[in-house]
């Protein structure tokens, strides 16, 4: 397995439950603890997308930037969940675009690196 997919992969793994333990965390201190951890993760990822961005530029480079969309577009919506949760009002829409820009982003990474393998 190549180590890009691999990072994004675990990365990801890590993301998840850092943003689940965050939405369940029931004081502030933890729910601020768990954003801190998200943060320091999607900044990995960011870097480990960048880098492969740079491979798969030239054979798909609109699915590329598809992925960079809709990574940055789940990174907002991470950080409005934690900051409504902050708040103790948390929509279950966000719940559901989070999950589903979570799955799209996934399946373009899955897609770029199939086509570029």
């Amino acid at each position: 397995m190549n180590i890009m997919i691999a990072s994004h992969f675990w990365i990801a793994l890590l993301l998840i439950l850092t943003v689940v333990a965050g939405v369940f965390s029931k004081t502030e201190k933890r729910v601020k603890w768990w954003l801190m951890t998200s943060r320091i993760l999607y900044m990995l990822m960011i870097v480990a997308d960048v880098l492969a961005a740079t491979k798969t530029w030239s054979p798909v480079p609109i699915l590329t930037i598809l992925k960079g969309l809709t990574v940055i577009l789940l990174i907002g919506v991470i950080e409005t969940v934690f900051a409504r949760k902050q708040e103790t009002h948390v929509s279950p829409w966000l719940y559901v675009i989070g999950c589903l820009l979570f799955a799209a982003t996934l399946m373009l990474g899955f897609m770029i690196y199939s086509l570029t393998a």
